[in-house]
């Protein structure tokens, strides 16, 4: 692959000590005052300290010891977010374990896929989604235990973190006793993260210590963070890349961390007034909520300071928006990212804004674009895939060598099947996925940009765009509408797209209204599902 027009960010301010990421949470806990807290539930009010989670992890990780979990056994946790979900993982981290987070909306199938991929020995589950690993237990043969999150969830004949602890650890055990494993950080897992699976199953994304302990190294710096310990917004997924290690790197930063176990728009902000959240990492849909629901109005969020958009390109009309909305926002900004590269490759640097883009390389990462076709390298202002080398890329994933290979070019470069072009400034514009563009005769049409247009009208509640198969065109662009205005018509939608695009970006395929736009749980649209109700649709005409 061609070496030219490569990009890369600054050199790194925060050194990375060659310790696992165990050892880094243990020794910022350690550090941490008496009444510090680490999570507090926003139902519940709720708390634990960065002290009660130390010595709950370090009794957990001494109770796994006993009952005979070593390096590189797995484990996973799954259930709504949490004060608890983060034990396991940490007291995992401390023996070399590998923690694998897994969806605990996905149905039977999806789970009996996933959870086969890492084969987890033990499960840690909320008392919600019991019933679903018994069932599961029952139909594979690597699961030897489960184990309930929540020590208040008391359930009969089951264990739940205190619960197993009181059993397995000896009653005078204390943090200090714990010896942490070491492991070499470049080779070692600390975690498998699924891909997102917009196109298919989702994939294990092997994450080592040394991939975490770059995004850490981000998290400290003040060209991309701020550099203290912060109160932040536990709304996204914890099982979710971008939700995992918001909080992974939010623990060895001292970070308060405020619990939902679900998005809710009036806890969510009610949440922000009343606990002074500092930080949020959102997704679109979360920003497009908050620059035209009104009754955001009502709430006092200016102890904002950081609002970080990621998941899906945010456009540059919502962007605009949200900073004239929230001028008190010091640090209003998207990035652009993925599981396969530990989340953020580029991010806006800290104070800047330039609306639309998704900002600059972060220090110690490599980016190109590249011609999908010919994989030459693309200079300024021209669409390519973004292809990326550096100390955050995954080693490829889990028990898949094939998707591997796929994955990476034979010179070692990641491809991320997304297109996007720079500036002369070195500034990134997301464009769309590549396998989602639209092939209209000759022409390419990106579903996002569509979107973006469709959502700014106030009519238009939300979107979502995907070529329809057309014997003449090879595809049309369809749009599936979630209205604001009921009175809105299938003309009207066509004409919001006809006045501001040119032929080929036209509503050809025609448009559909629905109740919501399925969407996974970072936000991103899931265009099979949106494509499988298009095949629904033909059927019965």
């Amino acid at each position: 692959m061609s070496e030219e027009f490569l990009i890369h960010g600054p050199n790194r301010l925060i050194p990375i000590p060659e310790i696992s990421i165990g050892k880094r949470i243990y020794d910022s806990l350690k550090e941490a005052g008496p009444e510090e807290v680490a999570y507090i539930d926003v139902k519940t009010e709720r708390f634990l300290t960065h002290n009660d989670f130390l010595k709950l992890t370090c009794r957990l990780a001494r109770a796994l010891q006993n009952c005979g979990y070593k390096s590189n056994d797995v484990i996973s946790i799954s259930g709504e977010n949490n004060n608890y979900f983060f034990v396991p993982v940490v007291a995992g981290f401390y023996l070399g374990m590998i923690s694998a987070p897994l969806n605990h909306n996905y149905t039977e199938r999806e789970l009996l896929h996933s959870a086969g991929i890492a084969k987890p020995k033990i499960i840690f589950c909320s008392k919600t989604k019991l019933k679903t690993y018994l069932d599961l237990q029952r139909k594979v043969d690597y699961i030897e235990r489960i184990i309930i999150m929540d020590p208040m969830d008391k359930t009969s004949g089951f264990d739940t973190i205190e619960d197993f602890i009181e059993k397995h650890c000896e009653k005078n055990f204390k943090e200090d006793d714990l010896k942490i494993t070491e492991v070499n950080i470049f080779e070692h897992l600390a975690c498998i993260l699924y891909s997102s699976g917009t196109t298919g199953f989702p994939k294990g994304v092997m994450t080592t210590h040394d991939n975490i302990a770059m995004r850490m190294s981000h998290f400290r710096d003040p060209r991309i963070h701020a550099a203290g310990p912060e109160t932040i917004m536990g709304c996204l997924p914890f099982f979710h890349g971008y939700g995992f290690m918001t909080n992974v790197t939010g623990l060895a930063k001292k970070n308060k961390i405020v619990v939902m176990q679900r998005f809710e728009e009036a806890k969510f902000l009610k949440a922000i007034e009343k606990f002074k959240i500092n930080n949020i990492s959102i997704v679109p849909p979360i920003m497009n909520f908050l620059v035209k629901n009104p009754m955001v109005d009502n709430y006092d969020l200016t102890s904002l300071h950081e609002i970080t958009c990621g998941a899906a390109p945010l456009s540059h009309e919502l962007e605009q928006a949200a900073g004239k909305k929230f001028s008190y926002v010091s640090n209003l900004r998207q990035g652009y990212g993925l599981t396969e590269a530990t989340l953020a490759i580029t991010m806006m640097p800290s104070n800047e804004r330039r609306s639309g883009s998704s900002g600059k390389v972060v220090p110690e990462m490599t980016v190109k674009i590249c011609d999908p076709e010919t994989r030459k390298s693309l200079g300024p202002n021209q669409i390519g895939e973004i292809c990326v080398k550096g100390r955050m890329v995954t080693k490829g994933y889990y028990g898949d060598e094939k998707a591997t290979k796929t994955c990476f070019t034979e010179d070692g470069w990641l491809l991320t099947g997304d297109l996007a072009y720079y500036d002369k400034d070195g500034y990134f514009y997301v464009v769309d996925r590549l396998k989602e563009l639209i092939k209209y005769k000759a022409f390419q049409v990106a579903p996002a940009e569509l979107e973006a247009i469709l959502i700014a009208n106030p009519r238009i509640k939300d979107a979502g765009v995907v070529g329809k198969p057309d014997d003449e065109a090879g595809e049309v662009a369809t749009a599936f509408i979630v209205k604001s205005d009921q009175s809105l018509t299938e003309d009207e939608v066509k004409k919001v797209i006809s006045d501001q695009l040119s032929k080929p970006k036209h509503l050809h395929g025609g448009v559909y209204f629905v109740n919501e736009i399925p969407k996974n749980p970072s936000g991103k649209i899931l265009r099979r599902q949106l494509r499988d109700l298009l095949v629904k649709q033909k059927s019965k005409l």
